[in-house]
């Protein structure tokens, strides 16, 4: 476990080779004392399982065996109301099979719009696994708005903004209302006290 003096920064690997969860990631984490870089474990493998929480704790696990050092996973799904919260954990395999345009066939003309964000981000250091869960409600867009973001964000429109999209706003405005920007602030909360 990492010890530190209040004006120090620690730096933990985020396992990813997304950049834009990077950028979300030290976005909400300013202030807190720690920052994180990208770290890509070749052959990682993600683990199926019906709970964001036990996919981003088997990668943290993961990656710490490889890495030998603090590491945090970040796990995201897409929850659909009326498709009984299918793609869920699923969400990055539906993305990338069918993408925003097919999901939006799958929901149709649907009356039920909700959906739900929900991100988990998990710390592992060798002795301690922590994860750190967040979601954000809001509806689908019946077609896709704005050129930011990634995955599902051209048709989620969080419940704070007025029927904007998440691809409709910049990166910082997003992570201030987003589930993984929640997830990270509460993982940044415990670090101050903890590490």
């Amino acid at each position: 476990m990492f010890r530190r003096e209040s004006c120090m920064t620690i730096t933990l690997k985020l396992l990813t080779s997304n950049r834009d969860k990077v950028t979300e990631a030290n976005i909400a984490l300013r202030g807190s004392g720690v920052r994180v870089t990208a770290s890509v474990c070749a052959g990682k493998l993600e683990l199926q399982s019906d709970t964001l929480e036990e996919v981003a704790s088997y990668a943290a696990v993961q990656g710490y065996a490889w890495l030998h050092e603090a590491v945090l996973a970040e796990d995201s799904g897409f929850f659909v109301s009326s498709l009984k919260g299918f793609p869920g954990v699923y969400s990055r395999y539906v993305f990338d099979t069918l993408g925003v345009n097919g999901l939006l066939k799958l929901v149709g003309d649907s009356v039920d719009r909700k959906a739900e964000f929900r991100s988990c981000v998990a710390y592992y250091d060798g002795r301690v696994l922590r994860t750190f869960s967040a979601s954000v409600q809001g509806v689908i867009l019946t077609r896709p708005s704005g050129s930011s973001g990634f995955g599902f964000d051209p048709i989620f429109a969080p419940s704070a903004s007025r029927k904007i999209s998440f691809a409709d706003m910049t990166t910082a405005e997003k992570t201030r209302i987003s589930h993984r920007g929640e997830a990270f602030r509460r993982l940044g909360e415990w670090a101050r006290a903890n590490l």
